[in-house]
């Protein structure tokens, strides 16, 4: 299957929510070495979020996270599976409401953006901060709005990265302004278009629920048909 799983394991979440909170430290503190934590963490982060294709076998569904070799792997029976949905179909879909503690992950990166941008530090200066802000927010939007409302998300884009534009060139730097402003558009485009923006699979199941992604909706179509054949033993058909 070319589905892979989001970030939906409670590692990695650890590792972001780590990101956020060395960068408010430096913040805080003035001191480097919580910049040097960050930077460590980062590249960690990258390789837990490195998510694998899905595998289905053995009455399983199989998950695993990791580069260049799976680190993290889950095994869930096909016997737990309580419901399956492909996301881009359900029109008032809001993946918020199964993963909440992207509310909690977005607020924290929001958090040190605006700290950075009111701190007026001239080491990074305002775009670094004000990127913060843009990718705090931007995957929330993917959460909160359906994800059959693509357009919303993309107006949603625009307008937040026009306003954070606008703050930096206030804060002096217009050029780097007008480049927060046109990497809000050409984001907003992509996921108008449908290159970027959530599509897939939300797999529930009685031990949690999953967030499998594909850029290719038939994917997510043809991965539930697959499932169901086998959780029914080949009795389910799709008219």
């Amino acid at each position: 299957m070319a589905l892979r799983p989001y970030r939906s394991i409670v590692w990695v979440d650890i590792v972001v929510l780590l990101v956020g909170l060395s960068a408010l430290a430096y913040l805080l503190t003035g001191n480097d070495v919580f910049m040097e934590l960050l930077a460590v963490l980062f590249w960690i982060s990258l390789v837990l979020f490195a998510s694998r294709r899905v595998e289905v076998k053995d009455g399983k569904v199989i998950l695993r996270w990791g580069w260049p070799i799976a680190i993290i792997r889950k095994e869930l029976s096909l016997n737990e599976i309580v419901d399956l949905l492909n996301v881009s179909e359900i029109e008032r879909l809001k993946l918020v409401r199964y993963f909440k503690k992207t509310l909690l992950l977005s607020g924290l990166w929001v958090l040190v953006g605006i700290v950075g941008l009111l701190s007026n530090n001239q080491v990074w200066g305002p775009y670094l901060w004000a990127a913060w802000i843009f990718w705090g927010l931007y995957p929330l939007f993917t959460f909160v709005i359906p994800p059959k409302s693509k357009e919303k998300v993309a107006v949603a884009t625009i307008v937040l990265a026009g306003l954070l534009g606008i703050m930096i060139a206030l804060s002096g730097q217009p050029g780097w302004g007008i480049y927060m402003a046109g990497v809000g558009i050409v984001i907003a485009g992509m996921t108008y278009d449908g290159v970027l923006g959530l599509k897939g699979v939300l797999l529930i199941t009685e031990r949690g629920v999953f967030l499998l992604t594909t850029y290719d909706e038939k994917e997510a179509e043809g991965f539930i048909e697959e499932l169901k054949r086998q959780i029914y033993g080949g009795i389910y058909h799709v008219d």
